[in-house]
């Protein structure tokens, strides 16, 4: 059987704030962010085989 894991990106100070920007520098993520990532590593541990991970372009 085939899993499908989808993962948002963490809260970035853009998402925060309100903020529409296609910059990837200039809002880095809150802290909030950087532990949504932290927990999401964490998990994704926990899966036994990844076969595959697929990103969006960051440009």
């Amino acid at each position: 059987m085939k899993v499908l894991i989808l993962v948002r990106h963490g809260q970035a100070e853009s998402n925060a704030g309100i903020i529409l920007s296609s910059s990837l520098n200039r809002y880095p993520l809150t802290q909030h962010g950087v532990e949504q990532a932290n927990g999401t590593a964490k998990e994704l541990k926990k899966v036994q085989k990844i076969d595959m991970i697929m990103t969006s372009s960051p440009h």
